[in-house]
């Protein structure tokens, strides 16, 4: 028999969808007060030669907004003259974008204008929507401050401070209505409103300005070469001094056998100390022995000069096989160093890690002292390894983007994966049922779910391992409905 969905309820929701939302809008007035005040253009924030706009404003009326938000309304134009190099437009957050607030326009290296040009910034209604005053309102500036610190490491240094201090500015121009940026152990950071105005006004924000991020959002982005569980990552709130004879090392268990290919440490340096040499010792009755089992070696002229420190990846020359149940040491040196050119080396003095923990020597490594509650940073790489870190490094993937319901969830006190994988399943069903209809058999809607499974995982919709789960269970309806149903 066949299917079919009610032609009335099909046609109500096409209707729904594609009906054109017609109002007549009345004319927009004139703000009272409509100013630019401040247009910034940092290089090399991403790659050598991009260019980021920084536009600061008020759109302000002393009586009631527009209907229209901020975002419909206004445009904001960087000019060559009459030509238009680039647009955007207000993000509608705090009073409809309407007060005060700021904007980005962002070029890749490829698309960039030429640096330190005479251009333009015109702030002006949008002209496709109907003026109190005939023509838009509008108003422009040809003062732009540039900023050309050489280095893409400078140029976040850079960006980062100027936002970390426009974040206090809005917060207070707002009256205090949003907290959007917070004092931590590791410097200034953007709350979660904070994230969530400044990511949408400036793309790739997470990316230029890590530093502007809680400790969970640095996490590095681990490569193929895929990790096990041990690793400790969040709550770092002080570092230890690495130079000379003053040595650290993180202890650790094995809780799996692997081959053990190199890690990832989060460090900063102060100066220039030179060559960091990071090694695998063993440890026999909780002492750490005095050869290296396999090392490898990283410039530590070019780390961070953040306080909070960034995560480094060193990879070893070789790599060494680790059995189940044994435990190993992460040894940190930088002998080239002194009290004035040293590396940090991040750590948590409250760790919850239960597999080990920090040591600190000053004498070359010749002796340990054990920091009792503390682990330093570290993320343990392995050769062809697969773990649950899989599962988390995907899950990551829709964060900061337009598909991120961090928000959202946080409005229904659910989990962000909660909410992606309920809207996630909710579209699986809805185009099964699309499908089913289309094709005037049921058999093919559990066919259409199980297939969209796994690339919601791959996406960044569901966990990896509820994917999985969820295929199987879909697998199985697929075999019932093609199979037992027929026979019998």
């Amino acid at each position: 028999m066949k299917t079919r969905l009610p032609i009335a309820i099909l046609l109500a929701l096409v209707a729904l969808i594609a009906m054109p939302l017609v109002a007549l809008a009345a004319p927009i007035a004139t703000p009272d007060t409509l100013t630019i005040h401040s247009v910034e253009c940092y290089r090399h924030v991403l790659e050598q030669n991009d260019q980021l706009y920084i536009i600061v404003y008020t759109i302000d009326y002393t009586g009631a907004n527009p209907p229209e938000d901020a975002q419909e309304a206004w445009l904001c134009r960087l000019m060559n003259g009459a030509v238009q190099l680039g647009v955007t437009t207000p993000y509608p957050y705090e009073d409809d974008g309407y007060a005060y607030g700021f904007m980005s326009i962002y070029f890749s290296a490829a698309d960039a204008p030429a640096w330190g040009g005479a251009y333009t910034i015109r702030l002006e209604g949008n002209p496709t929507l109907t003026w109190v005053a005939g023509a838009p309102p509008f108003v422009t500036t040809a003062t732009i401050v540039w900023y050309d610190e050489v280095t893409v490491a400078a140029a976040q240094e850079r960006l980062t401070n100027r936002l970390r201090t426009l974040a206090w500015v809005i917060e207070r121009t707002w009256g205090g209505t949003y907290d959007l940026v917070s004092d931590t152990p590791a410097g200034k950071r953007l709350t979660d409103t904070g994230e969530e105005y400044f990511v949408n006004v400036i793309d790739n924000l997470r990316d230029m300005c890590p530093d502007l991020f809680t400790a969970v959002m640095t996490t590095p982005d681990f490569p193929s070469s895929g990790i096990v569980q041990i690793y400790y990552t969040g709550g770092d709130d002080k570092d230890y001094d690495i130079h000379g004879i003053n040595w650290s090392a993180t202890s650790a268990n094995v809780t799996i056998a692997f081959d053990i290919v190199g890690v990832d440490l989060k460090l900063l340096r102060v100066g220039n100390p030179g060559t960091v040499v990071v090694g695998i010792r063993e440890m026999v009755g909780g002492t750490i022995q005095a050869a290296d089992l396999v090392s490898g070696s990283i410039d530590g002229d070019g780390f961070t000069t953040d306080v909070g420190g960034d995560w480094e990846e060193i990879t070893f020359s070789d790599k060494y096989s680790l059995t189940k149940d044994d435990q190993f040491a992460i040894v940190v040196r930088a002998t080239g160093g002194n009290a004035t050119n040293y590396v940090g080396w991040r750590a948590d003095s409250t760790s919850t890690y239960t597999g080990g923990q920090a040591n600190n020597s000053v004498n070359s490594g010749v002796v340990w002292t054990p920091v009792v509650g503390e682990s330093f940073m570290f993320v343990v790489r392995a050769f062809d390894a697969y773990s649950l870190s899989y599962r988390n490094r995907l899950a990551q993937r829709l964060v900061g983007t337009p598909l991120d319901m961090t928000n959202l969830a946080s409005n229904f006190n659910m989990s962000r994966m909660w909410m992606t994988g309920i809207v996630y399943l909710a579209a699986c069903i809805f185009i099964a049922i699309i499908a089913t209809w289309g094709a005037e058999s049921k058999k093919i809607a559990m066919l259409i779910v199980m297939m969209l499974l796994l690339p919601g995982a791959l996406v960044g919709f569901l966990y990896l391992e509820v994917a999985i789960l969820a295929t199987f269970m879909a697998g199985a309806g697929v075999i019932y409905v093609f199979w037992y149903e027929k026979t019998s």
